[in-house]
């Protein structure tokens, strides 16, 4: 399986080059079809994708229920457009070289990772499923510093491999979803830049019940414990998609010193909170970038049952 994955990876390469080549009225052309057929025709996952942005975008008071309905179908429809041309983009990297990737992607705060970093010390990253955060991973050429990143393996060898290849295209490192702690606390004391995405469900006992959105929602703490017990600083970074490039903002440092060290339940929590207020402050600016597909919301609604807010 894992050889047919890396063989799997030239196929993305092929058509990673028919892209490059492909004008992008005709790319975006497609996605408003695939988005169109993806939410009225297949429906998979659309029930996901219409409570999560029914529920995080509410029906205002003076709003009608028809024009509550449109609102959120017109932001789902433009949200699985996004995924399309996110995809695109995921297998034109595939051939990118590194001018090329400074063509595509423009970096914004560079100027705080270099400042953070001046004593040769890590730096940690709050990340997120918002634009398209698979270009992040060349930060490090960009930068001149090591990443490392954890990620959740996908079960099925042959898709692992290939997103292994993909991802490992611009020399990251890429650390196990098991023992991820030891495996960043290792990296961080090595002088490498760490990325931490906080934004998918995580149940007891590595999760804190937060906010997002106002909805409860699980979220991981183990960037909580480690930066504020290490006295590191945590640079949020996130990426959207605009006038045909796709732009990387990095910004200042959170304000955490307050917090200590969380050695209490009560810190913990509240770490993690601001971090979610920050990733909130990102997606209600590009509402239709961010990863609404996922179920993030489970601690505040059942995805089965629950009903849509409109007919």
């Amino acid at each position: 399986m894992r050889l047919l994955g890396a063989l799997f990876y030239r196929l993305m390469q092929v058509f990673g080059l028919v892209l490059r080549v492909t004008p992008t009225c005709i790319k975006s052309a497609i996605g408003t079809a695939g988005a169109f057929l993806w939410l009225d025709v297949v429906g998979f996952r659309r029930r996901v994708v219409l409570l999560n942005l029914a529920f995080a975008f509410p029906r205002n008071p003076e709003e009608s229920s028809t024009a509550f309905k449109e609102r959120i179908y017109t932001l789902a429809r433009a949200n699985l457009k996004n995924y399309f041309l996110g995809f695109f983009e995921v297998l034109e990297k595939t051939t990118w070289s590194y001018e090329t990737f400074q063509k595509k992607v423009t970096f914004e705060g560079i100027e705080h990772i270099h400042k953070v970093m001046a004593d040769g010390k890590g730096a940690f990253f709050l990340g997120s499923h918002m634009g398209n955060w698979e270009v992040n991973l060349a930060l490090s050429r960009w930068v001149g510093k090591p990443l490392s990143v954890i990620v959740r393996y996908v079960r099925n060898s042959f898709w692992d491999e290939a997103l292994k290849l993909s991802r490992e295209k611009f020399e990251v490192n890429l650390l196990p979803e098991q023992s991820s702690g030891v495996a960043a606390l290792r990296a961080y004391k090595k002088g490498h830049m760490v990325a931490f995405v906080l934004d998918q469900h995580t149940g007891e006992p590595h999760g804190v019940l937060a906010r997002f959105f106002g909805l409860k929602a699980w979220s991981a703490k183990g960037l909580a414990i480690l930066s504020s017990r290490l006295n590191a600083k945590i640079l949020p970074l996130y990426t959207y998609r605009a006038n045909g490039k796709i732009n990387v903002v990095v910004l200042p440092p959170m304000e955490m010193d307050d917090l200590g060290e969380c050695r209490e339940d009560a810190q913990i929590l509240e770490h993690v909170q601001r971090c979610n207020n920050m990733i909130e402050s990102w997606v209600r600016k590009y509402p239709d970038q961010y990863f609404w597909i996922h179920r993030r919301f489970k601690a505040h609604f059942d995805y089965k049952t629950e009903k849509l807010p409109f007919p």
